[in-house]
């Protein structure tokens, strides 16, 4: 008995004594920050991950409220501080999850000032401060984060450093915009959207607290509207629904014809209205596609009574036109008949869309290269950047054009920079913009100087990133990143209109006028490879204007004049030729295993490949088109002569 209440009372003073502590911890411990709180994912939710200081634990919460039915929104367990604590804690924080998005920002802590004791803040006059990280270890360090965070595979948002108000502690108002100029010439490099939040907080009324970086508790709210709006923008730019795709510019997400949707409708009737979703008159003509993003439709369009280039923005859901800017105002240009004002496919990249027309100037000059003498207009190439919501950023004029057969260009993006070719009878160029600018960035001079209008695609392939093009009497290789030239193929001909292909293995090209050819070249050469890479090449198909697909390992190429032939990619047989009918200027697109070919007269035949030609279907828009079709989130959008068709319920 007495063992038992010895052993019973040191258990009741080993409790008590625990229960103390703990009571004492209790009453001790710091309530942690609600921010930092680990959150439950909710299925199917894209996880985004918020890296920054006290200024983005003030917007956490307020922007998870804002995306709670829409992503998963978590942050780092801690205040982000310098870049140097970004370095070492990136691991740490990254893990071994999944990021979706990572929206990032370091800047405050690396140019307040300090002396020996980095935890205290300076006075900037003192003798001995000094920024905690000075302006080229910054632009070293957040080169080293920001491959670290573009290893997660993650789609990344830039987020300024907020504005530092006169009188702020161990801090110089000003310093934040030298350092978000050297944040924004990095992001600008690697194709990193920015979130402007500086400029959206300097707007803000009465957001933030007197001679303080700091910000109340609705100036937090305030900022976190514009994060939020920003993720948002990168959630739909990058996640459609899934299994579905945009349609960002000429020939689809690749370049190429390509569609990686399998719920691709196959019957339609223009005439009767079966499985049109709907159908809008269009305000002008032109032969550019529609480009689709998320919930917006883009056509570029010329009103020839008016002589008004125009960009327009429909609702996917219902064909409302949401709205319509001028590009420019000009007289119209000399081109072929089978031409257009406005043949140029707008691209996007979701929170900008470019176009270029053709300005003329009253000039006029003799036609080059052509059969007979005449007098054509001359202008200048004019391409233009719009907002989503079709407000003008910037327009330019990078270069003089002639040509008899009129103009065509379809702008393709690469990293920052908007890549247009200006292929003419002169002194023409491939051109780089920058995207945020509109300035010239680099030049790649034709030496041939004969119209073509044929539009990049870019890959990488033999451990280079190539741009690969036909046109003006060449095929060349360019890297697009500084307009230097890989590799050339001389010819096959002179003119050019189709785009390439790329199966992983070779490039393919369908061409031209005056000679017709279909062309396989290996892409791993260098310098001239006119006769050491051209795997193979054949004349049995007379193709100028469709551009060919690819389908089951199958080329697939149409002629103006109605014949469809399919090659064997490997050694260039043509494994069989028939007749479609009609005319065709429209190109191919592919989706599901289908060929979609789009007649002038508005007939798309869907083509199932195989040992022979085997027509599924043939589906009447009721009007003629010559726009090449575009397919994105289950639908197919055709442009007709006169109006925008979308196909698919």
């Amino acid at each position: 008995m007495r063992k038992l209440f010895t052993a019973a009372l040191v258990l009741f003073c080993v409790v008590g004594i625990l229960g103390l502590k703990a009571i004492g911890q209790t009453s001790n411990a710091k309530v942690p920050n609600p921010e930092f709180a680990a959150i439950e994912d909710k299925p199917g939710l894209p996880r985004v991950l918020l890296i920054g200081d006290s200024i983005s634990m003030g917007y956490t919460l307020p922007v998870r409220e804002l995306l709670k039915d829409q992503a998963n929104v978590h942050r780092i367990p801690t205040n982000g501080g310098p870049t140097t604590n970004g370095l070492k804690h990136a691991k740490d924080w990254l893990g071994t999850s999944k990021w979706d998005v990572i929206h990032f920002n370091w800047g405050l802590h690396d140019l307040k000032y300090i002396q020996s004791d980095p935890s205290k803040l300076a006075d900037p006059k003192a003798v001995g401060s000094h920024p905690q990280v000075d302006l080229p270890q910054y632009e070293s360090n957040m080169r080293e984060l920001v491959a670290k965070l573009q290893a997660t595979g993650a789609k990344l948002i830039w987020c300024e450093t907020t504005p530092v108000p006169q009188g702020s502690a161990g801090r110089i108002a000003g310093d934040e915009i030298k350092y978000n100029e050297v944040a924004a010439r990095i992001m600008a490099e690697v194709g990193i959207p920015i979130n402007e939040l500086h400029s959206y907080a300097s707007a803000g009324k009465d957001v933030q607290l007197p001679a303080n970086v700091h910000y109340t508790p609705a100036g937090s709210k305030y900022l976190a509207n514009q994060v939020a709006a920003k993720i948002k923008t990168v959630l739909t730019k990058w996640m459609p629904t899934v299994g579905t795709e945009n349609w960002p510019g000429w020939r689809g997400p690749r370049g190429d014809g390509t569609s990686q949707e399998t719920a691709v409708p196959t019957r339609w009737n223009g005439l009767t209205g079966e499985n049109i979703a709907w159908k809008v008159e269009l305000p002008g003509r032109g032969h550019s596609s529609p480009v689709v993003w998320s919930d917006q439709v883009f056509v570029a369009a010329c009103i020839e009574e008016s002589s008004e280039r125009i960009l327009m923005c429909f609702d996917r859901q219902d064909g409302k036109q949401r709205w319509r800017s001028t590009v420019i105002q000009s007289m119209l240009e000399s081109k072929h008949q089978l031409n257009s004002y406005a043949s140029g496919t707008p691209v996007t990249d979701g929170e900008t869309i470019y176009v270029t027309f053709l300005e003329t100037d009253g000039t006029m000059e003799p036609a080059k290269n052509v059969g007979q003498t005449r007098m054509i207009t001359v202008g200048n190439m004019v391409v233009a950047a719009y907002d989503m919501q079709g407000k003008q950023q910037w327009i330019t004029r990078p270069s003089r054009f002639s040509s008899a057969h009129g103009y065509c260009s379809s702008p393709v993006i690469h990293k920052n920079l908007l890549i247009v070719n200006g292929d003419h009878d002169g002194e023409s160029n491939v051109l780089a913009l920058d995207r945020k600018t509109g300035e010239v960035v680099w030049k790649f001079p034709r030496i041939h100087q004969t119209r073509s209008y044929c539009t990049p695609i870019i890959r990488e392939v033999a451990n280079k990133t190539q741009m690969v093009l036909s046109g003006s009497k060449q095929v060349v290789s360019l890297d697009p990143d500084s307009g230097k030239l890989h590799w050339s193929v001389e010819g096959p001909t002179e003119q050019f209109v189709a785009s390439m292909v790329f199966d992983g293995d070779q490039f393919y090209l369908a061409a031209g006028f005056p000679d017709y050819f279909v062309m396989a070249i290996r892409p791993d050469g260098s310098g001239d490879v006119s006769k050491s890479h051209v795997a193979w090449s054949s004349t049995e198909a007379k193709c100028y204007v469709p551009s060919p697909v690819l389908a089951l390992g199958q080329l697939f190429v149409v002629d103006d004049r109605g014949t469809i032939s399919c090659f064997d990619t490997k050694n260039g047989e043509r494994l069989w030729r028939d007749r479609l009918g009609g005319h065709y200027s429209a190109s191919l697109v592919t989706a599901n295993g289908l060929v979609y070919c789009t007649a002038d007269e508005g007939i798309v035949r869907v083509i199932q490949p195989g040992p022979e030609l085997n027509v599924v279907c043939e589906n009447p828009l009721g009007e003629n088109s010559f726009a090449s079709p575009a397919i994105s989130q289950g639908q197919i959008f055709i442009r007709g002569e006169k109006q925008l068709y979308a196909i698919g319920k």
